[in-house]
């Protein structure tokens, strides 16, 4: 279906301009807006498929680059303090449409952005939607690099360091990988600092028992990535007034991105529209 495509620049509360992509459906009426915080070293264009499936059940889709990432300005991947995120995601909720019901999809360490920020914050919106949250890694650091990251943090806060992710483990799409590859505005590195701030916000989130929002918590039984077994756990854990767990069997890193994905689509949309009326 015909889909109004936008850009928004706006700017930090520190200055940083944040670059923002809109998609509405054009022919339709816009019952819900679907705010997307994107995972690491990633950027909101990736989720153009999924925003025009979302649009074609009368969703609009609003998706930022976070500080450092796509053509956002900042140091690539780094932030001085977890809690920067979080006021990016309140930058980008002011540019939405308060006319409608909204709803927060965090993927990756976007989901461990919007974790954090909501039980924080508590914002005025309906519901969070979670795509493997990046809450550990699936297989653990070597205890030297743990120490070498942790140690660069504290002094050396925006040293660059190999991320280590590898695009296989994103997705069994081909095609979704070698785009990974060839995206010209991802790149392979994590700072030091934002090492030692998403550790501490990892502590954080796992250590919260209770949600103020409704939350449909989607992640991979075999991630390879984020850590499946601190996903589940949390998941079951947290106790909300409107919590549903969807699990999806096989699929690696990217589910928005997997061979089944438009069945990912439709639990999303059914899950937002159910709860926009």
């Amino acid at each position: 279906m015909p889909v109004v495509h936008n850009e928004i620049l706006c700017r930090s509360h520190d200055n940083l301009q944040l670059f923002m992509r809109r998609w509405t459906p054009e022919s339709q009426k816009t019952v819900a807006e679907l705010v997307i915080i994107h995972g690491y070293a990633e950027h909101g264009g990736r989720y153009r498929e999924f925003a025009h499936a979302m649009a074609a059940q009368g969703i609009q889709v609003l998706a930022v680059d976070l500080r450092g990432h796509g053509h956002s300005d900042g140091i690539r991947g780094h932030c001085d303090a977890f809690e920067h995120f979080h006021e990016d995601v309140t930058i980008t909720l002011e540019q939405s449409n308060p006319e409608v019901p909204r709803f927060l999809l965090g993927h990756s360490h976007g989901g461990l952005v919007a974790l954090d920020y909501v039980v924080s914050a508590v914002p005025n919106i309906q519901g969070v939607v979670l795509s493997n949250p990046f809450l550990g890694l699936a297989m653990p650091v070597p205890a030297p690099k743990l120490f070498a990251g942790r140690l660069a943090g504290n002094f050396a806060p925006t040293l660059a360091i190999p991320s280590g992710i590898d695009p296989n483990g994103l997705t069994h799409v081909e095609e979704f990988v070698r785009r990974y590859e060839r995206d010209p505005l991802i790149f392979p590195t994590a700072t030091a600092g934002w090492f030692n701030e998403c550790e501490k916000a990892q502590a954080r989130v796992k250590g919260y028992r209770s949600f103020p929002k409704p939350l449909l918590y989607l992640f991979s039984d075999c991630d390879p990535v984020a850590s499946p077994h601190d996903n589940r756990t949390l998941a079951e854990r947290l106790s909300a007034d409107d919590k549903t767990i969807h699990v999806r069997r096989g699929e690696k890193h990217e589910i928005l991105n997997e061979r089944e994905r438009h069945e990912t689509y439709e639990v999303i949309s059914n899950w937002i529209l159910e709860r926009s009326t």
